[in-house]
């Protein structure tokens, strides 16, 4: 171990100063030892510690103790950036449950005439809705896979 000592000057007679300390060993070298304040428990910054409980303290707290973390600039960019989109797609998914329209239900049935189309139907019974969704939700309510209809098919017309 190399100590290097670090010279005082000679206290000035006066009745104000406190006396400096006396010469303190500090090692150097391959056995100076870079601590941080949590990896010995009651190390508080410029306390003494002997070399052998410093180093023992060092590799110790790397193989058991967790080191904290410390985030550059940019890491707590990103970790701001990911909460924030965690927080957006549970607030979207949030709002989506809320608008989504609940079931279809049938107001009342009509029965289709001869050359009578679904697109008719719907232009008839459903004015207030465009008529391709007017087609669609009637497609929907009465589970059909296309617009085909036959004289004297019932067809339910949602309720509005």
């Amino acid at each position: 171990m190399s100590v290097v000592a670090m010279p005082v000057a000679a206290p000035k007679k006066s009745a104000r100063q406190a006396p400096r300390p006396a010469l303190r060993l500090v090692p150097a070298g391959s056995d100076a030892v870079d601590l941080h304040p949590g990896w010995v428990a009651g190390l508080t910054p410029g306390s003494a510690v002997a070399p052998e409980v410093a180093r023992g303290a060092r590799s110790g707290a790397r193989r058991g103790a967790a080191l904290p973390l410390r985030l550059t600039r940019r890491g707590r960019l990103l970790r701001t950036l990911a909460a924030f989109a965690v927080l957006s797609l549970l607030a979207c998914s949030a709002v989506g449950r809320l608008s989504a329209p609940g079931p279809l239900v049938a107001d009342r049935a009509v029965t289709v005439a001869p050359g009578q189309t679904l697109t008719q139907i719907a232009y008839e019974q459903l004015p207030q809705r465009p008529v391709a969704e007017g087609v669609a939700l009637l497609r929907e309510l009465n589970k059909m896979n296309s617009t085909q209809v036959v004289a004297g098919q019932n067809v339910l017309i949602p309720a509005l």
